[in-house]
Protein backbone atom coordinates (compact mmCIF):
# COMPACT_ATOMS: atom_id res chain seq x y z
CA UNK A 1 0.00 0.00 0.00
CA UNK A 2 1.33 3.06 -1.11
CA UNK A 3 2.39 5.34 1.77
CA UNK A 4 -0.18 8.58 2.81
CA UNK A 5 2.32 10.82 3.61
CA UNK A 6 6.01 10.81 1.07
CA UNK A 7 4.25 13.73 -1.63
CA UNK A 8 4.94 17.12 -1.30
CA UNK A 9 1.35 17.39 -1.54
CA UNK A 10 0.91 15.89 1.64
CA UNK A 11 3.32 17.94 3.00
CA UNK A 12 1.33 21.09 1.84
CA UNK A 13 -1.56 19.46 3.32
CA UNK A 14 0.26 19.38 6.82
CA UNK A 15 1.09 22.74 6.58
CA UNK A 16 -2.36 24.13 5.86
CA UNK A 17 -3.54 22.10 8.57
CA UNK A 18 -1.48 23.29 10.97
CA UNK A 19 -1.35 27.01 10.20
CA UNK A 20 -5.97 26.78 9.19
CA UNK A 21 -5.39 27.84 5.57
CA UNK A 22 -6.45 26.54 2.54
CA UNK A 23 -5.01 26.12 -0.91
CA UNK A 24 -6.82 29.81 -1.44
CA UNK A 25 -5.35 31.60 1.51
CA UNK A 26 -1.64 29.41 0.73
CA UNK A 27 -1.39 28.63 -2.66
CA UNK A 28 0.14 25.72 -3.95
CA UNK A 29 2.97 28.12 -6.18
CA UNK A 30 3.93 29.53 -3.09
CA UNK A 31 4.27 26.51 -0.95
CA UNK A 32 6.29 25.19 -3.67
CA UNK A 33 8.67 27.96 -3.36
CA UNK A 34 9.12 28.00 0.34
CA UNK A 35 10.12 24.04 0.31
CA UNK A 36 12.81 24.13 -2.10
CA UNK A 37 13.97 26.87 0.25
CA UNK A 38 14.08 24.55 3.32
CA UNK A 39 14.13 20.98 1.64
CA UNK A 40 17.71 22.31 0.40
CA UNK A 41 18.99 23.54 3.02
CA UNK A 42 18.30 20.26 4.85
CA UNK A 43 20.32 17.96 1.99
CA UNK A 44 22.90 20.39 2.69
CA UNK A 45 23.11 19.80 6.36
CA UNK A 46 22.43 16.25 5.86
CA UNK A 47 25.00 15.77 3.20
CA UNK A 48 27.89 17.24 5.04
CA UNK A 49 27.67 14.54 7.93
CA UNK A 50 27.97 11.28 5.61
CA UNK A 51 28.05 10.38 2.22
CA UNK A 52 25.81 7.78 2.14
CA UNK A 53 22.46 10.04 1.22
CA UNK A 54 23.27 11.28 -1.46
CA UNK A 55 26.66 9.78 -3.09
CA UNK A 56 26.90 8.88 -6.67
CA UNK A 57 29.89 6.66 -8.73
CA UNK A 58 30.71 8.17 -12.38
CA UNK A 59 33.12 7.04 -15.00
CA UNK A 60 34.64 9.02 -17.47
CA UNK A 61 36.84 7.87 -20.35
CA UNK A 62 40.58 9.50 -20.36
CA UNK A 63 41.30 11.73 -22.93
CA UNK A 64 44.77 12.29 -24.72
CA UNK A 65 46.62 15.07 -23.34
CA UNK A 66 43.49 16.06 -21.43
CA UNK A 67 43.64 17.12 -17.66
CA UNK A 68 40.32 18.46 -17.32
CA UNK A 69 37.13 16.14 -16.74
CA UNK A 70 34.47 18.26 -15.49
CA UNK A 71 32.11 16.57 -12.56
CA UNK A 72 28.87 15.20 -13.90
CA UNK A 73 26.46 17.43 -12.36
CA UNK A 74 24.52 19.77 -13.78
CA UNK A 75 24.95 23.29 -11.36
CA UNK A 76 22.35 24.81 -13.58
CA UNK A 77 19.02 22.60 -12.39
CA UNK A 78 18.19 24.31 -9.69
CA UNK A 79 17.13 27.92 -8.86
CA UNK A 80 18.82 27.30 -5.70
CA UNK A 81 22.06 25.83 -7.05
CA UNK A 82 21.88 21.80 -7.90
CA UNK A 83 24.78 19.85 -8.70
CA UNK A 84 28.11 18.79 -6.81
CA UNK A 85 28.25 19.31 -3.05
CA UNK A 86 31.47 17.30 -2.62
CA UNK A 87 34.39 15.41 -4.36
CA UNK A 88 34.73 12.06 -1.97
CA UNK A 89 37.07 9.91 -3.93
CA UNK A 90 39.12 9.75 -7.58
CA UNK A 91 40.60 6.65 -9.22
CA UNK A 92 42.09 6.18 -12.40
CA UNK A 93 44.25 3.44 -14.69
CA UNK A 94 46.02 5.40 -17.15
CA UNK A 95 47.07 2.05 -19.05
CA UNK A 96 43.40 0.62 -18.99
CA UNK A 97 44.61 -2.51 -17.44
CA UNK A 98 43.15 -3.23 -13.89
CA UNK A 99 45.49 -3.88 -12.44
CA UNK A 100 46.82 -0.39 -12.73
CA UNK A 101 43.84 1.22 -10.88
CA UNK A 102 44.86 3.70 -8.90
CA UNK A 103 43.51 5.79 -5.74
CA UNK A 104 44.75 9.64 -6.96
CA UNK A 105 45.63 11.76 -3.93
CA UNK A 106 44.07 15.17 -3.91
CA UNK A 107 46.13 18.38 -3.69
CA UNK A 108 45.13 21.88 -3.92
CA UNK A 109 46.41 24.00 -6.57
CA UNK A 110 47.93 26.92 -4.38
CA UNK A 111 49.64 24.01 -3.07
CA UNK A 112 52.09 23.71 -6.70
CA UNK A 113 54.96 26.14 -6.04
CA UNK A 114 55.49 26.07 -10.23
CA UNK A 115 53.22 26.73 -13.10
CA UNK A 116 51.20 24.10 -14.30
CA UNK A 117 53.13 23.82 -17.89
CA UNK A 118 52.96 20.20 -18.98
CA UNK A 119 56.94 20.22 -18.76
CA UNK A 120 57.20 20.97 -15.35
CA UNK A 121 54.32 18.76 -14.46
CA UNK A 122 56.07 15.78 -15.82
CA UNK A 123 58.95 16.87 -13.36
CA UNK A 124 56.71 16.53 -10.33
CA UNK A 125 53.71 14.05 -10.88
CA UNK A 126 54.08 10.53 -12.37
CA UNK A 127 51.58 8.05 -12.94
CA UNK A 128 52.25 5.60 -10.50
CA UNK A 129 50.76 8.11 -7.58
CA UNK A 130 48.84 10.61 -9.13
CA UNK A 131 47.16 13.39 -8.34
CA UNK A 132 43.59 15.71 -8.71
CA UNK A 133 42.59 18.79 -7.85
CA UNK A 134 39.11 19.85 -7.88
CA UNK A 135 39.11 23.55 -10.17
CA UNK A 136 35.98 25.02 -12.22
CA UNK A 137 33.54 22.00 -11.09
CA UNK A 138 36.39 19.77 -12.68
CA UNK A 139 38.49 17.28 -12.05
CA UNK A 140 42.13 18.18 -12.90
CA UNK A 141 44.35 14.85 -13.08
CA UNK A 142 48.07 15.44 -12.67
CA UNK A 143 49.73 13.86 -14.79
CA UNK A 144 47.64 14.02 -17.36
CA UNK A 145 47.09 11.07 -19.63
CA UNK A 146 49.42 10.89 -22.85
CA UNK A 147 48.90 9.51 -26.16
CA UNK A 148 51.18 6.46 -25.21
CA UNK A 149 48.23 5.80 -22.69
CA UNK A 150 45.07 3.64 -23.41
CA UNK A 151 42.66 6.55 -24.36
CA UNK A 152 40.34 4.40 -26.72
CA UNK A 153 36.40 5.46 -26.89
CA UNK A 154 34.63 3.48 -24.16
CA UNK A 155 37.81 3.03 -21.60
CA UNK A 156 36.04 4.51 -18.52
CA UNK A 157 39.77 4.45 -16.61
CA UNK A 158 38.00 7.27 -14.68
CA UNK A 159 35.75 6.66 -11.46
CA UNK A 160 34.67 9.68 -9.88
CA UNK A 161 33.34 9.41 -6.47
CA UNK A 162 30.75 12.26 -5.10
CA UNK A 163 28.08 13.91 -3.61
CA UNK A 164 25.27 15.14 -5.59
CA UNK A 165 22.41 17.95 -4.13
CA UNK A 166 19.06 16.80 -5.37
CA UNK A 167 17.28 18.63 -8.26
CA UNK A 168 14.67 21.00 -6.47
CA UNK A 169 10.98 19.54 -6.50
CA UNK A 170 9.21 21.00 -8.90
CA UNK A 171 5.27 20.37 -8.07
CA UNK A 172 3.11 18.46 -5.30
CA UNK A 173 4.09 15.19 -7.08
CA UNK A 174 7.95 15.78 -6.25
CA UNK A 175 8.98 13.18 -3.60
CA UNK A 176 11.49 14.68 -1.69
CA UNK A 177 14.74 13.38 -1.36
CA UNK A 178 14.97 13.04 2.40
CA UNK A 179 14.09 10.23 4.66
CA UNK A 180 10.58 10.23 4.79
CA UNK A 181 10.36 10.67 8.77
CA UNK A 182 12.60 13.88 8.26
CA UNK A 183 9.08 15.30 6.32
CA UNK A 184 7.78 16.55 9.19
CA UNK A 185 11.34 18.61 9.59
CA UNK A 186 10.19 20.33 5.72
CA UNK A 187 6.62 21.30 7.56
CA UNK A 188 8.23 23.09 10.31
CA UNK A 189 10.24 25.25 8.08
CA UNK A 190 7.84 25.65 6.01
CA UNK A 191 5.31 26.48 8.50
CA UNK A 192 7.98 29.44 10.07
CA UNK A 193 7.44 31.04 6.54
CA UNK A 194 3.69 30.73 6.13
CA UNK A 195 2.51 32.20 9.51
CA UNK A 196 5.19 34.92 9.21
CA UNK A 197 3.56 35.60 5.94
CA UNK A 198 0.35 36.12 7.77
CA UNK A 199 1.54 37.86 10.83
CA UNK A 200 1.72 35.27 13.26
CA UNK A 201 5.34 36.64 14.15
CA UNK A 202 5.30 34.09 17.39
CA UNK A 203 4.20 30.71 16.00
CA UNK A 204 6.67 31.56 13.26
CA UNK A 205 9.51 32.03 15.48
CA UNK A 206 8.50 28.69 17.30
CA UNK A 207 8.10 26.93 13.92
CA UNK A 208 11.61 27.68 12.99
CA UNK A 209 12.75 26.82 16.24
CA UNK A 210 11.19 23.35 15.81
CA UNK A 211 12.42 23.11 12.60
CA UNK A 212 16.15 23.78 13.82
CA UNK A 213 15.94 21.39 16.81
CA UNK A 214 14.44 18.68 14.83
CA UNK A 215 17.24 19.16 12.14
CA UNK A 216 20.08 18.60 14.65
CA UNK A 217 18.57 15.74 15.37
CA UNK A 218 18.13 14.09 12.42
CA UNK A 219 21.75 15.22 12.01
CA UNK A 220 22.45 12.94 15.15
CA UNK A 221 20.90 10.04 14.04
CA UNK A 222 22.37 10.20 10.46
CA UNK A 223 25.61 10.24 12.28
CA UNK A 224 24.82 6.92 14.36
CA UNK A 225 24.01 5.24 11.14
CA UNK A 226 26.46 5.83 9.28
CA UNK A 227 29.30 4.96 11.67
CA UNK A 228 30.56 1.68 10.91
CA UNK A 229 29.56 -1.54 13.03
CA UNK A 230 32.76 -3.04 14.53
CA UNK A 231 31.72 -6.43 15.85
CA UNK A 232 34.53 -7.99 17.92
CA UNK A 233 34.16 -11.90 18.66
CA UNK A 234 36.16 -13.45 21.55
CA UNK A 235 37.11 -16.79 20.42
CA UNK A 236 37.42 -19.82 22.60
CA UNK A 237 40.39 -22.02 21.95
CA UNK A 238 39.76 -25.42 21.34
CA UNK A 239 42.02 -27.92 23.05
Amino acid sequence: MASSYQTLTNVYSDVRYAVQKDSNTVADSDLLRIANKYFLWMVRELGDIGNDLYAQISTADLVADQREYPLPVNDEVSTYGGGSMQLIRVEVSYSGEEKDWVIARPIDLDSISTPLVESRVEEQFNKNTPYFAQFDRSVWLLPRPGSSDDVAADNANLRIFYTERPDELVDGDSIPSIPKDFLNILSAGMRADVLQAHGRTAESQAAKNEFFVQLERAKELETQISQPIVITQQLESWK
